[in-house]
């Protein structure tokens, strides 16, 4: 499913969730890697597990080490993996955001992430056609009723994580707490600053081998399996026909990567030019501001505060002569340049006729807010310049 997205080595790696080493075997036996941290919440899990890896032939014990971590801890230097993987983890974390910043954090620049995790639209379609064959049965009494239940039973947990979706409240106290939609948990990835992408793993289109996997798991017998399978083929076209090809497949192979370190910030100093002046209005007077300002950091507004109240100008419009007069050398980012105007008109009520005393910070798209001094402005004494 990765393709050529698969790394020739895992690198400093770490599992999350590593159970019983199931999934830990099957990576280690095949992909090479310099060291290995197997998590779990569970001790008993992490001793299991550690009896199994010790099958693996030629595995450097030194190289695998084993910790109980329920990611709600801040256990772990920022960057101190290349590969972060986990398989059926996520969708027993309540907090996914929460998780998907831990991993951000856990990864190298350029490091990545995958986890195997359930399709939701993939479900819908499969408890869909389920629940017309069971209803057809009932009518008929055309199976036994243990069977009946064990079906009716999977049905209704797997419709109440789809419907509970994002209620917390509800999902907190079940296991299983997600199925997810590839294109929600991409977004959700990406506002925790991860590229991300959403591969279906094991397609399935009509979801027949996965609906007889399942049933097994249930347990359902012989005859009802036959009975299941041979009606299959008819219920299932109206819910899996309408999939996307990225969801018809019971799982999704979530394929993250961090970015790779940011270029170098451009710190020239900021230039400013902005001049304040309070004109008649209907309620009093006005405060008239008008100028530019360019910096290496981009600029999104200037904040004016008077008399313990702050107002925002936004830092935005065109200013080519900017750019032509102040950065032909480059020394700006030229889109900081080209974007550097300011123009606005604020209320300043009745009492600015004595005077205004007005303080100016410029605000930073980087949190930054740099001080750019406090002037006094009088009506009929004419604008007040800050640089």
């Amino acid at each position: 499913t990765a393709g050529d997205r698969w790394p020739a080595s895992l690198g400093d790696a770490i599992e999350i969730g590593c159970g019983t080493g199931g999934f830990s075997m099957a990576i280690l036996a095949r992909l090479a890697a310099n060291r290995v941290l197997l998590t779990d919440i569970s001790v008993k899990m992490l001793t299991i597990c550690r009896k199994r890896m010790r099958q693996i032939p030629g595995l450097r014990p030194e190289a695998i080490g084993y910790a109980t971590w329920s990611i709600q801890e801040t256990a772990f230097k920022p960057g101190c993996f290349d590969t972060c993987f986990g398989t059926a983890v996520v969708h027993h974390v309540l907090d996914v955001a929460f998780f998907l910043r831990q991993v951000h954090r856990l990864l190298k620049p350029g490091g990545v992430a995958f986890f195997l995790e359930p399709n939701a639209p993939f479900h819908q379609a499969l408890v869909s056609a389920l629940a017309g064959i069971v209803a057809t049965w009932l009518e008929r009494s055309a199976a036994p009723t243990l069977d009946i239940a064990r079906m009716a039973s999977w049905i209704a947990e797997v419709h109440c994580n789809i419907v509970n979706s994002g209620d917390l409240e509800v999902l907190a106290g079940r296991e299983d707490k997600h199925l997810f939609e590839g294109s929600r948990f991409a977004a959700m990835a990406e506002q925790a600053g991860l590229q991300a992408e959403a591969l279906a793993c094991g397609p399935d289109p009509t979801g027949i081998e996965t609906i007889q996997a399942i049933m097994e798991q249930v347990g359902i017998g012989s005859d009802t399996m036959a009975a299941l399978l041979s009606e299959w083929g008819l219920r299932q076209a109206q819910y899996f026909s309408h999939l996307a090809p990225a969801d018809r497949a019971p799982s999704y192979l979530f394929w993250l990567r961090k970015p790779a370190a940011p270029p170098p910030r451009n710190d020239a100093p900021m230039v400013l030019w902005l001049t304040l002046g309070l004109e008649p209005a209907e309620t009093g007077f006005d405060l008239v501001a008008e100028g530019w300002c360019v910096s290496g950091i981009a600029v999104r507004a200037v904040e004016l505060t008077w008399n313990g109240a702050r107002h925002r100008i936004p830092v935005w419009l065109p200013r080519p002569d900017v750019q032509q007069a102040l950065n032909a050398n480059g020394r700006f980012p030229a889109l900081h340049a080209l974007c550097s105007g300011i123009s606005g008109r604020l209320s300043a009520g009745p009492a600015a006729g004595t005077g205004l005393e007005v303080a100016v910070v410029a605000l930073c798209t980087d949190g930054t807010a740099i001080e750019r001094g406090t002037v006094t402005i009088r009506h009929g004494e004419g604008s007040v310049t800050v640089r």
